[in-house]
């Protein structure tokens, strides 16, 4: 996919490990400032998003399901079209960060050519909610044919 810049890093933690995790950044960079945001806990000071997996069960399949890419554990291209839909439509989202996912969501789809199994990335946003799959499947469609998308 095409870089670009984020403002933070997003990075999913089993939910009985945050704690633990967010103590051991502490030790590791000092003082860091906890503020929840709806399924997650950024680290203020080091723009670290800490995604707890008990929230979701997109957020517990993102662990269960990630392949190691490079030494670092990633989930597959399908379910994170799956994690940006339920980010473009999560109600804890700013608008301005829901239409990055959105766009993120695109750009992921289309960066997946052939190689982007629908049916999977329709499998994996049906956990978003009852009948998510419907819109899901609708949504690739109409970015296949190159129509506007409005979430």
């Amino acid at each position: 996919m095409r870089p670009r810049a984020a403002e933070d890093f997003d990075v999913f933690v089993q939910a009985r490990r945050l704690q633990a995790a967010i103590e051991g950044l502490r030790r590791e960079f000092g003082p860091l400032t906890a503020r929840a945001m709806g399924p997650a806990v950024r680290l203020e000071e080091i723009a670290l998003d800490r995604i707890r997996s008990d929230t979701h069960p997109l957020f517990r399949q993102g662990i269960e399901r990630a392949l190691e890419r490079h030494g670092v554990r990633v989930p597959p291209a399908e379910l994170r079209a799956a994690l940006n839909y339920l980010a473009a439509i999560g109600p804890w989202r700013e608008p301005a960060d829901r239409k990055q996912d959105a766009a993120d969501l695109m750009r992921l789809c289309a960066a997946g050519g052939l190689r982007f199994d629908r049916a999977a990335a329709t499998g994996y946003a049906a956990a978003a909610f009852p009948g998510a799959e419907r819109e899901f499947a609708a949504l690739l469609q109409r970015l296949d044919r190159g129509e506007p998308v409005r979430l």
